[in-house]
C-alpha cells in the first residue's frame, strides 16, 4: 500500500511549511528571507563512533558534505556531562562555577522546578552578540526559559516553548506576536501519522501501547516541534547569528 508523502519523517521534518501544508494552515506572507552569516547547532549526544559508519555507509549525505567542505574534531565535555550544564558553559564559554547552571533543576520559593535560562548568571554569546549588532536567534537552547527579548528582532524561543503544555509559549517565544500561529503548527503526539514512527521499527507491527512506541513518539513530535520552529525563527527572524539545539538523539539514547 502507497504511504502518503505527507506522512513520512522526511517530510515533517521539512519545517514549519510542510506542517502548514498537512494541516491546512494559511501561513503569513514572507517578503523576503533574512541573511544568516553564522549558525550554531547544538546536537545532543551525537557521537563521531556512530556518525563514522553511517558516513561510511552514505546514510548521512548533507553531513558528509558539510564535513567535506568545513574543519571537523572531537570535543571534549565536561563531567558530569549535564546537559544544561554543557550547553550553558558553550553558551557562556565559562565552567559551571561561573555561571551558575549546575544541573536539570532548581531550587525556587521552597520548591524545586526546571533550570531556568533566567538564572544563568553572566552573559552568553547572544549578549556579546547584539552588543555588536548582530541579531542573535536561538531555538530551545537549555536553558532558554523565560525568552530573552532580542533588541534586534531576533526570535528567541526557550527549551520548555517545545514542551506539549502550550502554555509555555506564552514566557517563551518572543516576539510574542508569533504565539497564535505558532500554537496552532505544532505538532501533538496523536497528529503524527502511525507511518512515520513505523519508520523507527521497520518490519514490525506497531503496538501503541508499548512503552518503547510511545517513548519514541513523544520523542520524535519533540524533535520535529524544534524543526518547525527553528525553520520558522530563521525566516521570520532578522538574520544575523542562529543557534539551533536538538536533544532528540540524547533521549533516543536512553530508550
Amino acid at each position: 500500500m502507497a504511504v502518503n508523502p505527507k506522512h513520512t519523517l522526511g517530510f515533517l521534518a521539512g519545517g514549519y511549511r510542510n506542517v502548514a501544508a498537512l494541516k491546512g494552515i494559511e501561513l503569513p506572507s514572507l517578503n523576503e528571507r533574512p541573511l544568516y552569516d553564522s549558525m550554531l547547532v547544538g546536537w545532543d549526544a551525537a557521537d563521531w563512533n556512530s556518525i563514522y559508519p553511517l558516513l561510511q555507509q552514505g546514510k548521512m549525505p548533507a553531513l558528509a558534505e558539510l564535513l567535506s567542505a568545513g574543519v571537523h574534531a572531537n570535543l571534549a565535555t565536561i563531567d558530569p556531562p549535564i546537559s544544561p550544564m554543557l550547553w550553558t558553559s558553550i553558551a557562556t564559554s565559562t565552567w559551571p562555577s561561573a555561571h551558575g547552571i549546575h544541573g536539570f533543576t532548581e531550587m525556587h520559593e521552597g520548591g524545586i522546578r526546571a533550570v531556568r535560562g533566567s538564572s544563568i548568571q553572566i552573559p552568553t554569546y547572544f549578549d556579546y552578540l547584539e552588543k555588536q549588532g548582530v541579531p542573535a536567534t536561538s531555538v530551545a537552547w537549555w536553558p532558554s526559559h523565560p525568552a530573552k527579548e532580542s533588541t534586534l528582532g531576533a526570535i528567541r524561543v526557550s527549551n520548555l516553548a517545545v514542551s506539549e503544555d502550550l502554555r509555555w509559549l506564552q514566557d517563551g517565544v518572543v516576539p510574542k506576536e508569533h504565539h497564535g500561529l505558532l500554537s496552532s503548527l505544532l505538532l501533538k503526539p496523536e497528529e503524527i501519522p502511525a507511518t512515520a514512527i513505523a519508520q523507527f521499527f521497520p518490519d514490525m507491527e506497531l503496538d501503541s501501547k508499548d512503552d518503547v512506541v510511545r517513548s519514541v513518539l513523544k520523542i520524535t513530535t519533540h524533535a520535529l516541534n524544534v524543526q518547525l520552529l527553528a525553520t520558522f525563527a530563521l525566516d521570520y527572524g532578522a538574520g544575523g547569528h542562529a543557534s539551533i539545539y536538538f536533544d532528540a538523539l540524547d533521549h533516543y539514547k536512553h530508550l
